[in-house]
C-alpha cells in the first residue's frame, strides 16, 4: 500500500508544485488552529477499523472454514475500502503444508473490482486484497458497518486433524495491513488514487480472533415404519451435530417370544461413504453429515429385509473424527405376514347396505367375494387388484339378493413378488334382514 505524502510532486510542473506548495503551507497552519484536538487523538492511536476472523465451520477432521471481517469503528474517518493483506497460523500446523480457497458465494467484494489472492507459507497463511485504483471504484462502508472479504477453506492432507484454533500472525505491524482511500479535497492531500494505510498507529486498525461456539450432538428423533414388501424406512432428525463424518446403522433380529437385549447386530445395513472400506457388508448411502452443524437436519434411508413375522431393531450410530463409533439411539420394527386385519362390516345386521371396513398390512392382490349360507358365489366385491398397506372400506348393496339370512364376505390375498409367503385370508359375517 503506497502512501503519497504532499512534497513527492516530482512528477508536476514548476507552477503546478508552487501552487500546491502554497496551498499545502496554508492548510497546515489552518489544521494547528482548528484541528489541535484532532492531532492529539491521532497521536493517541485511535482505531478506526476491526478486523476479524471466525471460525464457522469444520466441514472435515482435515478442514475448517473461516470468515475475515472487516469492521469500520470510526467517527466517520473512511467511507471507502480499499485493500488489506491478513496472515493467520494454527499453532503447531506446517501451514506450507496446508491449502487455503476461497468459497464461492461469500465474499461482499465485487469480484469486477477486487481480487482476492491466498496461498500458505512456512508459518502462516496468508489473504491479500487487491482494490480499485480509483475512490469511486471502491466499496462504502459505514460506520458500525462491516464487510465480509471472504470465506475461506483451510486443509491439511487427509488423513490429518485440524484443531480448531487459529491466530495472527505477530507482529501485526509486519503481517497486517488494511487501507481505505480519501478523496484529494481533504488534508493533507493525498491523491486520489492513493490509499491510506490503517497503521496500529495514527490510524489504527485491531484484530480478533474468534473461535467457534461448538454445539452438543442433539438426536432428537429416530424412527422406522414398515413400507411393505419387506421394505423398511428409517428416520431421524439431529438438532446440532459436531465433529461427525457421517451415520451407521446396523441391524438385529429379535424373534417373537424372545426376551432381553442381547442380539446380534451382525448386518450394518447403512452408512456414509467414509465409512472403513473394511466393512463389506455396509451399504454405502447418502448419511453423511456436514461435519458441524447448528441447525436442524433430517435424514433417512430404506433397508430390505429378509424374513416377514419378525421385529427388526436398528441401532443408529455417528462416526466422530477420532476414528469411534458413538451410539446414538435403537428403533425397532416389526413385519407382519401378508394378512387382512380388522374386517368388520357396518350396520351389521343390515336391511339395504352396508360398508365393510379392513386394513390390509402389506401390499397384496387382493380378492373379496360374497357367498350364501350354502357356500356359494352371489358376487364379486374385488378382482385380483393390488392394494398397497392402508385402511380400507368398500359397500356392499343387498337389493340384489332374493333371500334374507346368513352371508358370509371372503378377503383372500397374497403379497406382490412374495411367493414364499402363504395366501392368507379374512372373514366378515353378514346378517341381511328383511
Amino acid at each position: 500500500m503506497k502512501k503519497i505524502y504532499p512534497h513527492k510532486f516530482h512528477h508536476l510542473l514548476p507552477a503546478q508544485i508552487c501552487r500546491r506548495a502554497v496551498l499545502f503551507a496554508l492548510t497546515c497552519a489552518v489544521l494547528s488552529l482548528v484541528l489541535p484536538e484532532r492531532a492529539t487523538a491521532q497521536n493517541e492511536q485511535d482505531t478506526i477499523a476491526h478486523v476479524s476472523a471466525v471460525l464457522v465451520a469444520q466441514p472435515k477432521p482435515n478442514a475448517v472454514d473461516l470468515d475475515v471481517w472487516v469492521l469500520n469503528v470510526s467517527d466517520n474517518e473512511w467511507l471507502m475500502w480499499a485493500n488489506g493483506t491478513f496472515q493467520l497460523e494454527f499453532p503447531g500446523i506446517a501451514m506450507e503444508e496446508c491449502s487455503v480457497e476461497l468459497l464461492p458465494g461469500f465474499s461482499d467484494l465485487p469480484a469486477a473490482q477486487y481480487e482476492i489472492i491466498h496461498n500458505t507459507f512456512p508459518g502462516r497463511m496468508s489473504i491479500g486484497v487487491l482494490g480499485p485504483r480509483s475512490f469511486g471504484d471502491c466499496i462504502p462502508v459505514a460506520v458500525d458497518d462491516s464487510i465480509r472479504v471472504g470465506r475461506f477453506r483451510v486443509s491439511i492432507p487427509e488423513p490429518g486433524f485440524l484443531p480448531l484454533t487459529m491466530d495472527w500472525v505477530q507482529p501485526l505491524t509486519k503481517f497486517q495491513a488494511t487501507a481505505f482511500k480519501i478523496f484529494d479535497d481533504r488534508a493533507p492531500f493525498f491523491f486520489s488514487d492513493d490509499n491510506v494505510a490503517m497503521l496500529v498507529g495514527d490510524y489504527a486498525t485491531s484484530y480478533e480472533v474468534r473461535d467457534i461456539d461448538l454445539p452438543p450432538f442433539l438426536l432428537v428423533d429416530f424412527h422406522g415404519e414398515y413400507l411393505g414388501d419387506r421394505k423398511v424406512r428409517l428416520f431421524w432428525r439431529t438438532e446440532s451435530e459436531y465433529a461427525n463424518r457421517g451415520f451407521v446403522i446396523v441391524r438385529g433380529i429379535r424373534p417373537i417370544g424372545q426376551l432381553g437385549d442381547e442380539l446380534d447386530f451382525v448386518d450394518t445395513i447403512a452408512c456414509h461413504e467414509l465409512y472403513p472400506a473394511e466393512n463389506p457388508d455396509c451399504r454405502r448411502a447418502d448419511l453423511n453429515s456436514p461435519g458441524l452443524s447448528l441447525a436442524p437436519l433430517d435424514y433417512s434411508t430404506r433397508d430390505t429385509v429378509e424374513y416377514r413375522e419378525e421385529e427388526y431393531v436398528y441401532r443408529l450410530y455417528y462416526h466422530h473424527f477420532d476414528g469411534s463409533l458413538i451410539y446414538l439411539a435403537e428403533t425397532r420394527v416389526y413385519v407382519p405376514s401378508s394378512v387382512i386385519s380388522s374386517a368388520q362390516a357396518n350396520p351389521n345386521p343390515f336391511s339395504r347396505q352396508t360398508t365393510i371396513q379392513y386394513a390390509v398390512d402389506d401390499r397384496v392382490i387382493l380378492t373379496a367375494k360374497v357367498y350364501d349360507y350354502n357356500g356359494r358365489e352371489v358376487e364379486t366385491l374385488i378382482d385380483r387388484q393390488i392394494t398397497p398397506i392402508g385402511q380400507y372400506e368398500i359397500g356392499f348393496e343387498a337389493s340384489r339378493l332374493s333371500s334374507q339370512g346368513l352371508y358370509n364376505v371372503r378377503f383372500t390375498a397374497y403379497p406382490v413378488d412374495d411367493p414364499a409367503v402363504l395366501i392368507s385370508t379374512a372373514d366378515v359375517k353378514l346378517q341381511l334382514i328383511r
